[in-house]
C-alpha cells in the first residue's frame, strides 16, 4: 500500500503537514502533567514513551485527514467516467481505504 508520503500530493501537502507537526510540538511542550507523586527512572522514560505515541498517533491523523480533504476536493471536481479519482485514507491507520474506486464510472455504475 502507497504511504501518504508516496502519493502525487505529498510534496504539495508537506507545509500543512509540517504546520500540524509545528502545532503538536508547541501543544507537547506545553503539556502540563496532573498534580502526582515524583516519577522516577522508569515510570518517567515511560510516561515519555506513551506522550511521543500519542503525538505520533495524531501527526498521522492529521496527515491523512488533510489528505482526504485535498482528495475530496479533487474528486468533486471530476466529471469524466474514466477520470480517475484520488483514494481516500483511513485517518487512524494512514492506510488507503479498501476497494475505493479507482474511476467515476464505478461509482455511477453503484448508482
Amino acid at each position: 500500500m502507497a504511504e501518504i508520503a508516496e502519493l502525487p500530493y505529498a510534496n504539495l501537502m508537506r507545509a500543512g503537514f509540517e504546520a500540524n507537526a509545528d502545532a503538536l510540538d508547541i501543544a507537547a511542550q506545553q503539556l502540563q502533567l496532573p498534580q502526582a507523586p515524583i516519577l522516577q527512572g522508569q515510570a518517567i522514560f515511560a510516561l515519555i514513551q506513551t506522550v511521543q505515541v500519542e503525538i505520533r498517533e495524531m501527526r498521522i491523523e492529521f496527515r491523512a485527514r488533510d489528505y482526504n480533504m485535498q482528495a475530496r476536493l479533487y474528486n468533486s471536481r471530476i466529471a469524466l467516467p474514466q477520470n480517475t479519482l484520488r483514494v481516500l485514507f483511513n485517518i487512524r491507520t494512514a492506510q488507503p481505504i479498501a476497494n475505493f474506486p479507482a474511476h467515476l464510472a464505478a461509482l455511477q455504475a453503484e448508482s
